[in-house]
């Protein structure tokens, strides 16, 4: 999606769903209406046909999912009825929301001082495809890097972002690397865009990176996170057991996929 292509739904009917907006509401400019927009984009079956091809991608999408509603929930509308987080989704979800919130507060005040090569909400969905700044949980999910390795690194960056340091490749992941490097930018001529709205990005990651290491032993798999209990032998059928059984009471799911 792009400026010029950006669909706004008619005033009349519930489009996008399950969003409702006011008619007096829609104009091409209206950052609620982008953002519903972006919301709609990042939930869709429909617009995501590549991602429900595979486990991952729907967990990942019913993440989205989660983390839209609580967002839509409390910063727009309260009684918004869909996506409802289930008590063991409350830990996980709630940080993600906490930094989403932070990093839209973020570019908005950004794009106030020097406007955006694209509108807030726009920048805030790449931000959130890329999965470098947020939706940090999935990043791992591939398999390529050992948990503990990614926990450090995630660490390393935090400490280079309370920093006022890039810590994100460029070629990685441009639009995050170009948000940050903008935002360092500010947060070191002006104090109170720092203080206001760059460190509280910087605290909430802070925040989800510590939770996610809270839980010794974790090890990422398809969309949910486990601790690992000790090794047991892995011919034995008692140890296959002890283990299923521990997964069972220990599991910490990010989402079930039959939820709405």
């Amino acid at each position: 999606m792009s400026e010029n292509l950006l669909f706004v739904p008619n005033p009349y009917i519930l489009v996008p769903s399950p969003y409702l907006i006011a008619p007096s509401a829609f104009q091409i400019n209206n950052p609620l209406v982008i953002l519903v927009a972006v919301f709609e984009e990042i939930t869709s079956e429909e617009q995501n046909q590549d991602l429900i091809q595979t486990v991952t991608g729907r967990q990942l999408l019913q993440y989205h999912k989660a983390v839209v509603g609580e967002f839509y929930r409390q910063k727009i509308d309260a009684k918004f009825p869909y996506w409802k987080l289930k008590r063991n989704e409350r830990a996980i979800i709630k940080p993600e929301v906490e930094l989403w919130k932070a990093v839209l507060t973020m570019l908005e005040q950004i794009h106030s001082l020097k406007p955006l090569t694209l509108y807030p909400a726009l920048m805030f969905r790449d931000l959130i495809l890329e999965t470098n700044l947020m939706v940090i949980n999935f990043a791992c999910l591939g398999g390529q890097v050992p948990v503990k390795n990614y926990l450090a690194r995630l660490q390393q960056q935090n400490r280079k972002l309370r920093g006022s340091e890039n810590p994100f490749d460029r070629e990685e992941s441009p639009y995050t690397w170009e948000i940050i490097t903008q935002a360092i930018s500010f947060a070191e001529r002006d104090h109170q865009f720092r203080q206001k709205f760059y460190m509280p990005v910087v605290r909430a990651r802070e925040t989800f990176v510590a939770l996610m290491k809270s839980e010794k032993y974790r090890a990422f798999n398809q969309g949910k996170i486990q601790r690992q209990g000790r090794k047991e032998d892995e011919d034995s059928q008692d140890g296959k057991r002890q283990r299923r059984d521990r997964r069972k009471k220990k599991q910490v799911t990010f989402m079930d996929e039959t939820t709405d």
